[in-house]
């Protein structure tokens, strides 16, 4: 019964706001230290991956997958990257298509849930001599991540999932961040969402004809884009294929998932206790406070991510 117990409880005040812990450090954290090779992955259908290495010639591994709209550059993953990096690891953080700072070349770029471009990316870190292979994901990676490893049957060589505020029902995510409370949120990733739409229109008649001023939500947005360039039936089928949680029961390596309960961004059914109940290999941790992608600690560069994650993989983390 894989529920865990959180050691994220002596916080100051102004930590357990949700607001502060999710936007503050993703406007004022900043990570010194990394400076990342990048090498592009071709893909069979014609597209490329940028991936961004930092390596120690170690047989340790950890795969970083970023949120919707982010890139390797995201405090969270460099942040992550640095912590573990220092610690002899190597790392391999990836862009999604469209994400690394070029286009990508098809008209398609990334779907939440589509964990093709991932399975690329294992496929190529299994090419080198790794006998360690860690996957972590944050917020939709962490779903992508999540997902890969509930419908995979994974190597051996991958021994842990790691995953972080994860929206693992889409729909009931999607709800959540529509909330009036949430405008501020919805408004940024609806944003991003509709200038990459715009920057698609420029060079691909499928999406010179769209209406991209009209989207102002995602659901505005999934029946535009979503569903007919990645062949969904519906709204409903794309939310549905999409969340990770119906695959949890399929699991097979040791996974973590931290998910605070105030994350602005997750609606009550992210919290899957009853698969993690279920699960042998799901570790569920629900502190009180985090945000979304926060679990800021006072006085310290590092973040409770980088901590937990290190205790779960060096063994030291029991369920009750």
């Amino acid at each position: 019964m894989p529920i865990i117990e959180t050691c994220y409880t002596k916080i100051p005040f102004y930590f357990r706001n949700s607001f502060v812990q999710t936007v503050v450090p993703s406007i004022f954290y900043s990570v010194a230290g990394i400076e990342y090779t990048r090498k592009r992955l071709e893909l069979v259908d014609g597209d490329f991956l940028d991936l961004d290495w930092l390596k120690n010639k170690n047989e340790r591994i950890i795969i970083l997958s970023h949120g919707l709209e982010g890139d390797t550059q995201r405090h969270y993953i460099k942040r992550f990257a640095k912590y573990f990096y220092d610690q002899g690891w190597d790392i391999l953080a990836w862009n999604y298509r469209s994400c690394s700072g070029e286009m990508n070349r098809l008209p398609k770029f990334y779907a939440y849930g589509d964990t093709q471009d991932l399975s690329a990316i294992v496929n190529h870190v299994l090419t080198f001599d790794y006998k360690r292979i860690v996957l972590a994901g944050f917020s939709m990676g962490g779903g992508l991540v999540a997902k890969f490893l509930g419908t995979t049957t994974v190597s051996k060589r991958i021994t842990h999932g790691l995953t972080f505020s994860v929206s693992c029902d889409l729909k009931n995510s999607v709800e959540e961040v529509e909330k009036i409370i949430n405008t501020l949120y919805k408004k940024v990733f609806i944003n991003k969402l509709k200038n990459k739409l715009k920057l698609k229109a420029i060079h691909f008649k499928e999406f010179s004809s769209l209406p991209i001023e009209q989207v102002q939500s995602f659901a505005n947005f999934h029946n535009l884009y979503s569903i007919p360039f990645h062949n969904y039936n519906s709204l409903e089928d794309f939310y549905a294929k999409s969340s990770s949680k119906p695959y949890y029961k399929n699991i097979t390596v040791p996974t973590l998932m931290l998910n605070a309960l105030d994350d602005p961004i997750l609606g009550a059914k992210c919290y899957p206790y009853e698969e993690a109940n279920k699960s042998s290999r799901l570790f569920l941790e629900t502190p009180e406070y985090g945000g979304h992608i926060g679990f800021s600690i006072k006085g310290s560069k590092h973040s409770y991510m980088e901590l937990r994650a290190e205790e779960f993989l060096n063994g030291l983390i029991s369920a009750k």
